[in-house]
């Protein structure tokens, strides 16, 4: 039989039948899934102590001979093994107190062992239950010596053997009998140009490196391989979009563009300038536009998207935006209403909620110009926007590529606008969004102050009262955030819906207090937004749905209660609602529970900054990629040996050496590019799918 790394798992030395089907329940079919199925940490026993320098309660390698051994008898009759070694500094005492049927009859005097474990708190030098191996000249040792793998494991597993010391063995066999069918994923001017051993050496040393410098560069050659397989897509989407002609045009702005910013109350800052500057830019260009904006809260990015649709009706184009709530879409359908007043643009909205739905789709398709707001309502089959000119995704996180190839409906040749609603760390958006041109707003509109940041602890609801009272008494408006959770979601409602009732019936009601859920209804929405708006009512009762999209410069206090059950981007967000004018901010985080290790980590960063993107990394390092940002949904896989928040110099080596391939051969059928287009369509197929999604 010829052996293939993607033989059935069963055919392992070791493993068989039984083994087999329990493995395969964990994620592990083949000799492949086996061979990347990689230690969660090592125990480093590369170092050999003599006896005599042992000391009480440490993690010691030793190697010993064997002089004496035996069983005994403890107080009442307890049962023991000891065997006695020396390694002529001193005598070292091997103790078991469980499973001594394994243990009797293994050792003979003379036998020399390596021996790991932790020593005891006795005087003289003892180690109860080590782990041993017996000196061989022909095989080195699994357990006792050298950086010794740790792998993840389960009571189930345990069941057949298969702890740290069972998935060695098995590793070991599985190594020796396919390590000659483990294929090269790059090719050799990649690796030698990045100093990148052998994938076969790679993995062998990941399972059992004898130094902590070669395990590092085992991971380094399969962390690489990781990021170069994810560059390499984006590069393949990348040249897709560059070699598409847009079927479309937009002229440079013109007299809309003009009076639509004229009419602001406000002058764009010269970073709003600049981005705007780089959009119109691409909109010109014969290439569809794929450009991802990304800017702190509060610091512009609406206007700069509105300026963009502003360009694409002006040029006779539809323009779409797409937002991932219902309460956001009409946040946002009310601020582009106000703000293209003055032109006379028609301003549709498209929800799930959304009345006479029937007259919208038959509106969009015409070909007159107008800018369409909704949420995932914008992708059903029944719409069809004629003359499509720019799509834009706000809250892009919140969207997967599937959602974004729906809007832009099999149309390559729509401008993209991607927009964050808090700044994405650099390595991830590398990573995700590789193939987009980038643009930062990295300045505030002028006469912003600092936000005071304070916690306030469980129970002092009435200083929380008092602030909120002042702030009423001031003329200015407030802000009170509850959490909803979709587990305990009507829990949570009922304390934003109780919290309201109790501040209507007292001294706070009389400046006017609002309340906003998701469960109202759009026109009830709508009619709560526009009181607050005008500055009618003072105090804002709300769950999470304005953590984004409300603008009130009035707004100078923003209340987050049980700030504990907040994600960091998510309580940036919320105190980036308030700030908008130039009086001083203050936002409150209020406890209603104990809080986690990482919880305690997440207030302390929102006390010690507000840069949302020193908060970005910081939260990027607590929660992880997979959890900020959830890479599934972009079609992606995880990664399992390369960390994007400490890798970022290996990324831009993989992202360098994955657009110059693609550059050089974007269909990858130079004869060198053989083992990478093989790998990649074995390997990435599901992701391929969206190499031609924009």
């Amino acid at each position: 039989m010829n052996e293939n790394i993607d033989d059935d798992i069963q055919f392992v030395k070791g493993v068989g039948p039984k083994r087999a089907d329990i493995l395969k329940e964990h994620g592990i079919s083949t000799v492949r899934d086996l061979l990347f199925f990689v230690p969660r940490r090592y125990l480093d026993r590369t170092k050999i102590t003599p006896i005599s320098e042992l000391n009480p309660v440490s993690d010691v390698t030793v190697m010993a001979t064997v002089e004496s051994y035996g069983t005994k008898y403890g107080r009442g009759g307890r049962k023991f093994y000891i065997v006695n070694v020396t390694d002529n500094t001193s005598t070292l005492e091997l103790i078991w107190y469980q499973n001594i049927k394994f243990i009797e009859g293994l050792f003979e005097e003379g036998d020399v062992l390596y021996i790991s474990g932790k020593t005891s708190k006795l005087v003289y030098p003892q180690i109860a239950h080590p782990e041993f191996e017996f000196v061989s000249d022909r095989e080195e040792p699994l357990h006792s010596m050298g950086l010794i793998p740790l792998y993840p494991t389960t009571a189930e597993l345990k069941k057949i053997y298969l702890d740290s010391r069972g998935f060695r063995r098995i590793q070991r066999t599985a190594l020796e009998k396919y390590i000659n069918c483990i294929e090269e994923d790059l090719n050799a001017e990649i690796a030698e140009q990045n100093d990148l051993v052998p994938v076969a050496e790679a993995l062998t040393n990941i399972h059992f490196p004898k130094t902590e410098e070669q395990l590092e560069s085992s991971r380094k050659r399969l962390a690489f391989s990781e990021l170069f397989y994810i560059e390499l897509l984006l590069a393949m989407r990348r040249t897709k979009v560059e070699l598409k002609t847009k079927l479309l045009a937009f002229n440079k702005p013109g007299d809309l563009v003009r009076r639509f910013g004229t009419k602001l109350p406000f002058k764009l800052t010269s970073s709003q300038r600049k981005v705007v500057t780089e959009i119109y830019t691409d909109m010109a260009s014969k290439r569809p536009m794929r450009r991802l904006l990304q800017g702190d809260v509060g610091s512009g990015k609406t206007v700069v998207a509105a300026l963009a649709c502003a360009l694409a009706i002006e040029n006779g184009y539809k323009a779409a935006v797409m937002v991932p709530t219902e309460v956001l879409a009409e946040q946002h359908f009310i601020n582009f209403r106000r703000m293209f007043a003055p032109v006379g643009t028609e301003i549709l909205l498209l929800t799930a909620g959304a009345k006479e739905k029937s007259s919208i789709y038959e509106r969009l398709t015409n070909d007159a110009p107008c800018l369409i707001i909704g949420t995932h309502a914008l992708i059903q089959e029944k719409v069809n926007i004629h003359k499509f000119g720019l799509a834009i995704i706000d809250e892009q996180h919140r969207f997967g590529v599937r959602q974004r190839t729906d809007l832009l409906s099999g149309n390559g040749s729509v401008d993209l606008l991607l927009m964050t609603a808090t700044p994405i760390p650099r390595t991830l958006a590398i990573t995700i969004y590789g193939d987009f041109d980038y643009s930062v707003i990295d300045e505030f509109p002028p006469g912003r102050k600092l936000i005071e940041t304070v916690l306030v602890d469980e129970g002092n609801e009435r200083q929380v009262f008092e602030e909120i009272l002042q702030q009423c008494k001031a003329g200015q408006q407030v802000y009170v955030v509850y959490p909803l959770v979709e587990t305990s979601e009507k829990l949570d409602l009922q304390a934003a819906v109780d919290a309201y009732q109790k501040l209507k019936n007292g001294p706070i009601g009389k400046f006017g207090i609002g309340l906003l859920h998701g469960r109202m209804s759009t026109s009830e929405k709508e009619k709560v937004l526009s009181e607050f708006n005008s500055g009618r009512t003072k105090t804002l009762i709300s769950t999470t749905v304005i953590e984004v999209g409300i603008d009130s410069p009035q707004a100078t206090l923003m209340v987050v209660v049980g700030a504990e059950r907040y994600g960091l981007s998510q309580l940036h967000q919320l105190r980036g609602r308030v700030g908008r004018g130039n009086k001083q901010s203050k936002c409150i985080l209020k406890l209603t529970g104990n809080l986690t290790d990482e919880g305690r980590r997440r207030i302390e960063a929102m006390l010690a900054t507000d840069d949302g993107f020193a908060i970005a990394e910081f939260d990027l390092q607590i929660r992880g990629p997979g959890e900020f940002f959830g890479t599934r949904q972009h079609g992606f896989p995880e990664f399992k040996f390369a960390n994007i928040t400490t890798d970022m110099h290996l990324l831009i080596q993989a992202r360098e050496a994955a657009f110059s391939l693609i550059k050089n051969d974007p269909d990858l059928i130079h004869i060198e590019n053989n083992h990478i287009r093989k790998h990649l369509l074995k390997h990435y197929s599901a992701a391929l799918k969206f190499a031609d999604a924009g």
